[in-house]
Order: structure tokens, then C-alpha cells, then sequence
């Protein structure tokens, strides 16, 4: 049975001083284009600086073959290049995404504590002198978490 298929991921860092000696007075840009221009040609996203993530899913014999296309047809990358990595990916969490969660879920915890209109009269009027209202707040559940869309991601993803 053939290796499983996965969304890969290319990481790689050019050194740019040696970029400038084999494009000479040409900009360095010309060689990030020239290797976006490949890959997003073969199924690969711009993920963003030097990352490229794959679309669909694929076998690494077959992202390791792009690999080779890629240093064939540009052979300036093998002796720029000080790392070119590639990395199964699994699953992918957007932390913009998972702050905002947090940050709605915290809101919402912190108001849920602040003590109803009853609850603050009742305590304004223990510290005039004054006999109380009612006799027993509200009771609240402290610590219950709300449920906002993003909760189950957000669980996965500290899970793993």
C-alpha cells in the first residue's frame, strides 16, 4: 500500500548575500519570484515569506519530486539555499482566530461575574447600615465556560 497522503509544506531560507552574487545588479525579489512562479504552478499556496503550502494533499515522493524539478530547473537555489524543508502538515489553526476566541470568551466570563443591579443595591445598602433587600442573591456558576463558536477548535487545539 502507497504512503499516505498529507498536505505538505516547503520552508525555506535563501542567503541573500549569495542571492546578490549570482543574480549580480538584478533585484534578489527576482529569485523569491522566480520560486513562487514554480510552485504555485505545482499545486502549491503561498503560505507567506519563504512557505509553501500544498492545496491538496499528496504523497512526499511526489512533493520531493517537485523539490528536484524545482532545483534542476533553477540550480542557482542548491548553493543559495541554507535550509529547504519539507514538513508534513496536520492540522492548521489560525491564532488570530483562536485570540479573538479567547479574548470574546474572557469578556464574556468577566461580565457574567459582575454582580446584577440586586446584587450591587443589596451591597451598597450592607455599607450604609441599611437592612438588606433579600435576604439571598442570585446565585451564579463561576468558571462555566460559554459556549462561542471556535470553543471545540480552541479545546483541539491545546488537546494535542
Amino acid at each position: 500500500m502507497g504512503e499516505p497522503q498529507r498536505r505538505r509544506q516547503f520552508a525555506f531560507d535563501l542567503d541573500t548575500h549569495r542571492l546578490k552574487e549570482v543574480f549580480g545588479g538584478r533585484r534578489i525579489s527576482e529569485a523569491y519570484d522566480r520560486i513562487e512562479s514554480f510552485l504555485t504552478s505545482r499545486g502549491f499556496l503561498h503560505e507567506q515569506g519563504s512557505v509553501y503550502v500544498t492545496a491538496r494533499r499528496m504523497e512526499k515522493r511526489v512533493a520531493y519530486e517537485i523539490f528536484e524539478e524545482l532545483i534542476e530547473t533553477h540550480p542557482w537555489i542548491e548553493s543559495c539555499a541554507r535550509k529547504f524543508n519539507i514538513t508534513d502538515v496536520g492540522r492548521t489553526y489560525d491564532l488570530f482566530e483562536m485570540l479573538a476566541v479567547m479574548r470574546a470568551t474572557e469578556k464574556h466570563v468577566n461580565e457574567s461575574e459582575k454582580p446584577s443591579a440586586a446584587e450591587t443595591a443589596e451591597r451598597e445598602s450592607r455599607q450604609a447600615g441599611e437592612p438588606a433587600a433579600h435576604a439571598q442573591s442570585p446565585s451564579r456558576s463561576v468558571g462555566q465556560t460559554p459556549e462561542i463558536r471556535g470553543e471545540t477548535e480552541r479545546e483541539d487545539f491545546w488537546e494535542q
